[in-house]
């Protein structure tokens, strides 16, 4: 297979992985709302027809230039959200009964995420480092979520999630502290440090639920 034809098939396995994972929050939250059948798939059509395509095809395809640091763990942070996604609709669908409408919350936020990471793909290090990383963050924070509660359905998955994620946000914050350089005086400086800082102890207080996870 040549590498046009793969590239094609790894943009159309991540399109085709983001429209069920759309289509199934969308549904079942409009389900949830009491919608009928029709009404909740509409609004499942609805949820596919919103994604951002491009940002998708950003995060599946690489770059015939060469990827940078910053967007290498964009791309990581992309596939850890993607994955967060399908396996929160797995728990939607098959968790405990109490938490799949969380399952179905997470889900979808997964999705927004993949797309946004995938948009950062080309970022260069710098403010835009340190927003990834909170975004990686993110995903860890609800993977962590997700192996904790989720049930078996769901649990490894996000375990996995959240390990790429946790690491593409260490890869994102070191990045943005490089860029800092030994500067130490003025507010833009210390509100990155804080910033740094107040991401690295999200990452602290998910990563338990990995290691629990990885031992299910």
């Amino acid at each position: 297979m040549t590498d046009a034809a793969t590239n094609l098939c790894e943009l159309g396995e991540a399109v085709r992985k983001a429209c069920i994972a759309a289509a199934l929050s969308g549904y079942e939250d409009a389900a949830i709302r009491g919608l009928c059948h029709e009404g909740a798939w509409e609004a499942a059509v609805c949820a596919m027809r919103g994604l951002d395509l491009g940002a998708l095809a950003a995060a599946a395809v690489p770059s015939a230039a060469p990827p940078t640091a910053c967007g290498a763990a964009a791309r990581t942070g992309a596939l850890a959200a993607a994955l967060l996604a399908s396996a929160a609709a797995r728990a939607a669908r098959r968790g405990p009964e109490p938490f799949r409408p969380r399952a179905r919350s997470i889900a979808s936020r997964a999705a927004t995420l993949a797309s946004s990471l995938g948009a950062d793909a080309r970022a260069d290090a710098g403010d835009a480092a340190l927003e990834l990383g909170a975004r990686c963050a993110q995903v860890a924070t609800r993977a962590a979520e997700l192996a904790s509660d989720g049930g078996d359905a769901a649990r490894s998955d996000a375990a996995v999630a959240l390990r790429l994620a946790a690491s593409a946000a260490e890869c994102a914050l070191a990045l943005g502290e490089e860029s800092l350089g030994a500067a130490a005086d003025g507010e833009r400086a210390r509100s990155a440090r804080r910033r740094i800082w107040r991401t690295r102890l999200l990452l602290r207080r998910a990563r338990p639920a990995a290691a629990d996870g990885g031992a299910a």
